[in-house]
């Protein structure tokens, strides 16, 4: 299963939209992997098996997304 969740690159704090492709076992876990390729500074990173709280501090509510691509 593979959804898309906005995240906050670490280099340039910009909005990026991410595929998340878990599998199962590792969400039932709390953890999750998240691929990080920022269009704007050029970032790019894999995070594999972080852990909720880890995931927390990169991902964006899609509210506060929708708000940011307003501006």
């Amino acid at each position: 299963m593979s959804y898309s969740h906005y995240v906050r690159c670490p280099k340039s704090h910009s909005l990026s939209v991410t595929e998340n492709g878990t599998p199962l076992e590792l969400l039932a876990e709390g953890r999750a992997n998240v691929t990080i390729n920022c269009e704007h500074c050029g970032f790019s990173n894999e995070y594999v098996g972080i852990s909720a709280e880890e995931f927390e501090a990169l991902a964006v509510s899609d509210e506060v997304a929708e708000q940011e691509l307003r501006k």
